[in-house]
């Protein structure tokens, strides 16, 4: 068989001179409620005309307002005890942004929950605003057959639309019967739309009962990567993917963009706000199995072909050792240029196909090109690429606008997040201070793993199918994909971190390895050695009739070490190489916006330790996320005007500009009733921020782009006097007043001082001042703010 391959004294004209003379330019912002200002590597400070210039760069500030929220829940066997524990972790969850922590000025917690986003106690103040918008939506990774035999049930296929649109649970009340949850205390939803969820208790039980309701019946071919994406990002989402009848044939996918017809379109376009946080959790315990939908990907799941059993083809020789080898290919396809024919091959000898020992349906998806000389899933760049690009192709080929980054402007990329509870061992991705039994668990950030080699210990290197760079393996050989005794395979091999978790073979008793138990007994090769195990908090009898159990009588031949006999202890998590993967080459893309932790919990005993369960990734996730949600934490210091005879004293050096397409045929004023706080930019300051806006593609000549003299352009007014220091010193943001402060603790002395140090609490402790803005819609939402800072003293 032959398989196809398929912001100055803004009053002052003379500063926008020396914006003209320095040749600056403006630094463009984010989306909805989100503000990107001059990033200073310097000072700003007061100068001369003469010893001046504009220094512009930029610094992420952001004011998030509203959450989405997408788990994506493995619903294959063996997940229901990983269920649990996930839907014990989401009040810890919902509370930690609807009631935000306490913080003092040094970030230390001084209260688990704030009231109404306040603090009682003086000089603290929350973590970041409580978050009063809130979706939350559930996703399988259930994706069917795929052309194939297997999955073809209902069950196996929940055709990446929300769960509890395929599958209602009668435990579950979804907002307006959408099919997700809304968090909507205070926000009145759009016309002839009803509010969202008011109680925070009812919101915590409707989401541990949808997460219950995700089940373990799904299909064992894990889409963990595709359901998000499918559901997310893909352009025209496929309905249906006829099996396949011809030995010889390729799959036909039913896909379509018709909102009016496809039901992904549909709920997407519900769930999903141009202007939101994206936060995507995944939850698998095992590798993701991504089945490419056209082509061939349908072999996955193939059992019989032509009327006999089928299995899969062997792979050439070379494909062994070196799976980027350009002559790694499948024995039942053509060899490439510069390699001999695969008749000839020593890894296609007679039988060029695998028997049924080596190639166990239920093990079709690791390790594919090694195996057999191609992939049938889809590529990892699909994913990273859907996550960070702002334009990816359709499935007809043509180049279109992302959906995670439609609206305009669109979603800033520093709001998209992905986490991944998945298949690797606590250790591997915990401080090392966490070890210790009783010590709390705290996860590495993005940047962490890569200082402390942490990603190459559990991934190793992929290589370079260009150049034909191996892949290594990783450090930590309990992530290393194989249903043989890796024990055997690397002699006992010692944990890089770990001195009690040396490798144990598959004849030991008990438990010698502290993350793995010891290796299995897999001689058919049926299953995959894990990479982790954790007791369960209640054991199951299997020869009982208890469900997903493994550790039945015929299975003693195992030797499991999840077992006592008949009696399952322990749960397992197998390596996660493919989200890892995702998760690794999503952070080096600029944001970091990955967290990574585990399936396997470091204790299950004491839900009120803070290692229980998921807690620590949920901390894990929340701490990532707080960047966003706290906003306007400057990392350089502004220098504000001093002179108490000035009328700008306590201003800073530096005009804001807030840029948007008005609607409905509706002039540009800055004047209105309906826009306090502003006035009309001047033209020179217009000139700056139009080419700014064509150079960062917010508007232009391109076919699509927004003309630029469609921007109506308004300059936020800076504090004064009163209102001046009542921005810097209200508890809360004034509602009643419109404009700018900038505050900054270490210019203040007493009840001030406090007070600014209050607001600035949650800021990182290298980034102790803000701008602060007050007024309901300053900046507006919907538009571009930029901002330009006179730069510090140059030698002429």
């Amino acid at each position: 068989m032959m398989l196809n391959r398929k912001a100055p004294k803004a009053k002052s004209p003379g500063l926008l001179g020396r914006l003209r003379a320095a040749g600056a330019g403006l630094v463009a912002a984010a989306t909805a409620a989100t503000l990107v200002v001059g990033c200073l590597d310097r000072p700003v400070v007061k100068q001369s005309p003469h010893t001046s210039n504009v220094f512009v760069a930029e610094i992420r500030q952001t004011a998030v307002d509203k959450i989405d929220l997408l788990f994506m829940i493995d619903n294959s066997i063996s997940m229901a005890d990983k269920q649990a524990v996930l839907s014990d972790a989401v009040p810890v969850l919902l509370n930690r942004l609807v009631t935000p922590a306490c913080v003092d000025s040094t970030g230390r917690q001084t209260a688990p929950t704030s009231t109404n986003g306040m603090c009682s106690m003086a000089g603290s103040s929350p973590e970041f605003s409580p978050i009063k918008d809130i979706h939350i939506g559930v996703v399988s990774s259930s994706l069917g057959a795929h052309g194939g035999q297997t999955c073809v049930d209902a069950a196996g296929d929940d055709k990446g639309q929300l769960v509890q649109k395929v599958r209602p649970d009668a435990m579950v009340t979804t907002w307006n019967n959408s099919g997700f949850l809304a968090w909507d205390p205070d926000t009145q939803r759009p016309r002839n739309m009803p509010q969202g969820e008011t109680d925070a208790n009812r919101l915590t039980t409707n989401f541990k009962n949808m997460v219950i309701a995700v089940g373990q019946t799904g299909c064992g071919y894990e889409a963990s990567l595709e359901s998000w994406y499918r559901f997310l990002v893909d352009p025209q989402p496929i309905t249906s993917v006829p099996q396949v009848t011809d030995p010889g044939g390729s799959t036909m996918p039913v896909y379509d963009n018709n909102p009016q017809t496809n039901p992904i379109l549909q709920q997407r376009a519900q769930f999903l706000r141009s202007d939101s946080l994206l936060a995507i959790i995944m939850l698998s315990d095992e590798n993701d199995c991504s089945i490419q939908d056209a082509g061939q990907g349908w072999l996955v799941g193939e059992q019989n072909l032509g009327g006999g059993a089928f299995h899969m083809p062997k792979a050439t020789a070379v494909c062994e050792t070196n799976p980027n080898d350009k002559c790694c290919t499948s024995c039942a396809a053509a060899p490439g240029p510069g390699c001999g024919p695969t008749a000839n091959d020593p890894g296609c000898a007679a039988p060029a196909t695998y028997s049924a020992t080596d190639d166990n349906l239920n093990l079709r998806c690791y390790d594919q090109k090694r195996r057999f000389g191609f992939d049938l899933l889809y590529p990892i760049q699909r994913y990273v690429d859907g996550l960070w690009e702002t334009q990816i192709q359709n499935r007809d080929g043509q180049v279109v606008q992302n959906p995670i980054y439609t609206g305009s402007p669109p979603r800033d990329k520093s709001l998209v997040f992905l986490a991944g509870i998945v298949g690797v061992p606590w250790q591997d991705v915990a401080t090392t201070d966490s070890f210790p039994d009783g010590a709390p668990l705290k996860y590495l950030t993005y940047q962490q793993m890569i200082d402390q080699g942490r990603w190459d210990m559990i991934l190793g290197s992929p290589g370079d199918p260009n150049t034909g760079a191996p892949p290594g393996l990783p450090g930590d050989k309990l992530m290393f994909e194989t249903p043989k005794d890796r024990a055997a395979m690397f002699q006992n091999q010692a944990h890089p971190l770990i001195p009690d978790a040396a490798l144990a073979p598959s004849t030991a008793t008990g438990r010698p390895n502290k993350i793995n138990g010891h290796e299995s007994n897999i001689a058919d090769n049926s299953d995959l050695q894990y990479a982790c195990i954790f007791d369960l908090p209640t054991d199951k009898n299997c020869d009982m009739g208890a469900t997903a159990c493994d550790c039945r009588t015929m299975d003693a031949q195992y030797n499991r070490p999840l077992c006592m006999g008949t009696t399952q202890t322990h749960a397992k998590a197998y390596p996660g190489i493919r989200e890892l993967r995702v998760l690794q080459q999503y952070g080096l893309k600029g944001t970091q916006n990955s967290i990574v932790a585990s399936i396997c919990p470091k204790t299950l005993s004491n839900s009120s330790d803070a290692s229980y369960g998921y807690n620590p990734a949920v901390a894990a996730i929340i701490e990532r996320l707080k960047e966003a949600l706290r906003g306007k934490c400057l990392p350089r210091k502004l220098i504000a005007e001093d002179d108490p005879a000035s009328p700008d004293v306590g201003k800073v050096p530096c005009a804001v500009v807030e840029a948007n397409v008005p609607t409905n045929g509706e002039a540009c004023t800055c004047t209105s009733a309906q826009k306090p706080g502003r006035s009309d930019a001047s033209d020179e300051l217009k000139a700056a921020v139009f080419r700014q806006l064509n150079e960062a593609g917010y508007c232009g000549d391109a076919m699509g782009a927004t003309p630029c003299n469609q921007y109506c352009l308004c300059e936020i007014q800076q504090f004064t006097g009163d209102q001046l220091n009542t921005c810097q010193t209200s508890p809360s943001a004034p509602a009643n007043i419109y404009g700018y402060c900038y505050v900054d603790p270490t210019t203040a002395t007493g009840d001030k001082k406090m007070a600014e140090e209050a607001i600035v609490a949650a800021c990182p402790a290298s980034q102790k001042r803000l701008l602060r803005f007050a007024g309901d819609g300053v900046p507006a939402k919907g538009s571009i703010a930029m901002i330009a800072c006179l730069g510090s003293t140059v030698a002429e």
